[in-house]
């Protein structure tokens, strides 16, 4: 098959324009979506340490003394003797804060919004390459009725204030040989899996060297076991269960296995299409071959969107895939 020009316009590439159009909007909405979740998680995270910090300093004999129980410095009893106090009011403020952020901003109706933009945006991405291809169903014609159906299991998300698409990542060429699928859709889906695992290895592996050194720590200061080593396990025990529940709440431990085991099975079946001497003239293995892979995509987006979804049994219904693609049979 040989491309088309770039600016010919056409039934096919008219529908393929459109699809991909709506990919980048969804795209671009969910990377929105997910910076702010990934933000106040961050900051809910430091606003809990510190929280449970400045409880405990508040309470410290070096820092109570300043009250009145020893006589600060000569110039500095002034505003020193208030630094108990300070340090409540800030505890407070700080613990409040993480309350209120935790259950208005990263509520699980916020985080239902993500995955279901998200969502979107992958459907809208695999109709766009099936349809660029001319794989089933779009090889006998142009039906969008997959398309509508995103459309609608989109509900209260079109309410979101859209974010213009960015002209970036241009649209697969139309139309699209078997090579130019691989190049372009499937390398480029393996690359990107193993970089955000990685990513989130890194991740998994920064908050598991701190939980271990808190930990150890707090076994040393448990068995000193005095007033002044009390507080400060019970602090060291607030800020692990701290970064348990933000690894949780990334799911990244998951999301590197998850897209580890997805860019193998990628792999493996682009190893197996390059090796069987097929070409775009075997119609039939073609379209099985490109069914196949975007059946791995499709299976690995629904078990991520579903791991997501595990807290809130009653989260909107997410987006439906396309009713022909199948999986690669494990």
């Amino acid at each position: 098959m040989s491309a088309a020009p770039p600016h010919q316009s056409s039934p096919r590439r008219e529908a393929l324009d459109y699809l991909w159009n709506q990919y980048r909007l969804w795209d671009n909405t969910s990377v929105k979506l997910r910076g702010g979740l990934s933000f106040w998680r961050r900051l809910t995270l430091v606003l809990a340490v510190l929280g449970a910090l400045a409880a405990t300093l508040s309470t410290q004999p070096f820092v109570t003394g300043l009250a009145g129980g020893e006589q600060p410095p000569a110039g500095e009893a002034g505003w020193l003797s208030y630094t108990p106090w300070a340090l409540g009011i800030l505890s407070a403020v700080f613990l409040a804060l993480t309350a209120f952020f935790t259950q208005k901003v990263l509520n699980p109706e916020q985080e239902a919004q993500w995955v279901r933009a998200r969502a979107a945006a992958e459907a809208f991405k695999r109709e766009a390459y099936l349809l660029a291809a001319h794989a089933p169903p779009y090889d006998a014609g142009l039906p969008l009725d997959t398309a509508k159906e995103i459309n609608k299991s989109l509900g209260d998300l079109e309410s979101l204030p859209p974010e213009e698409a960015k002209p970036a990542e241009p649209p697969p060429e139309c139309p699209l040989t078997v090579d130019g699928y691989i190049a372009s859709r499937l390398d480029e889906q393996v690359r990107w899996y193993r970089r955000r695992a990685r990513d989130h290895r890194g991740t998994v592996n920064l908050v598991g060297g701190l939980t271990l050194g808190l930990g150890a720590l707090a076994v040393v200061l448990g068995a000193v076991s005095s007033d002044l080593t009390a507080p400060w396990v019970a602090v060291i025990t607030t800020v692990m269960a701290t970064l348990a529940a933000y690894l949780y709440a990334g799911r990244f431990q998951y999301m590197v296995v998850s897209y580890l085991a997805t860019a193998r099975r990628l792999e493996a079946l682009r190893a197996d299409w390059k090796t069987s001497g097929k070409t775009d003239a075997d119609a039939t293995e073609r379209n099985q071959f490109i069914l196949e892979c975007e059946g791995i995509l499709g299976a690995e987006n629904k078990a991520w969107m579903t791991e997501l979804n595990r807290r809130d049994t009653t989260a909107p219904s997410t987006v439906v895939g396309h009713p022909a693609v199948r999986g690669s049979g494990g």
